[in-house]
Parts: structure tokens; sequence; C-alpha cells
């Protein structure tokens, strides 16, 4: 039997199952980040400037709110992760003159490109859970 190109995104979405799990490790993981550095605040750190507090509105609450939306609404969470992504790196270009390095941001939005990419592809074969 020939498989089809996009089988992992019909029929028992494994695509989506991988893409759920992960949105709550990254999920679980940050919110840990952010208790950790609430309970145990490192020596001379202050609170955010309202510059910084606009930026972590963007990256990584709007992130994962996106992905957290995109296990309803498969078009509009992405949209939302990938542009609030966008936004935040726009922003941080602006006050620092160039952009965050690293590659933890793209990584922590992959699910929301499995999502995206579950929409197109059911949207076409028609075939959405």
């Amino acid at each position: 039997m020939r498989k089809k190109p996009f089988e992992i995104f019909e029929k028992d979405k494994l695509s989506i199952k991988i893409a759920k799990i992960t949105t709550l490790i990254i999920t679980a993981l940050i919110a840990l980040a952010f208790v950790s550095n609430v309970i145990f605040p490192e020596e001379g750190e202050s609170l955010p400037t309202p510059y910084e507090f606009l930026e972590l509105m963007f990256f990584p609450m709007g992130v994962l709110a996106g992905m957290l939306l995109a296990w309803k609404w498969r078009l509009t969470g992405p949209l939302i992760t990938i542009g609030s992504l966008a936004i935040f790196y726009a922003l941080e270009y602006h006050a620092k003159q160039r952009f965050p390095r690293g590659l933890t941001p793209f990584l922590i939005i992959v699910p929301a490109f499995i999502f995206l990419i579950d929409y197109f592809v059911s949207k076409n074969t028609g075939s959405r859970v």
C-alpha cells in the first residue's frame, strides 16, 4: 500500500497529538522559569521596565496564548503565535539595534507550525478533527 505524502496529518492525527504534548511541555517549562524567578530572584534583579513588560506580553505570553488557542482554532492560534514572535523581534531590534541570538524562540513555536500545516492539509482533504 502506498502512503500519501501528508499521511501524518490525516486520520489518527498523530501530528496534532505531538503538537499538543509539546505545547504543554513548553508551557510548563516557561511557567517554571517564571515561578523560579519569583521564588528565587537573582541578586540585584529588578522588575521589568515597561518596555520589557511589553516585550514579555508578546514573547512568551502571546506565543503561548497562540499555541493554546491553536488547540481549538488551527489557523488563528498559529497566526497569533507567529505574529507575537515577529512583534517581539521588532521590539527587541528597536530597543537594542540587533535581533535576539539563538534558536530557542523558533524551536518553541514549532508546534504552531504543525497546527498550521494541519489546518491547510485538512482544509484540502476535508478531514478535520
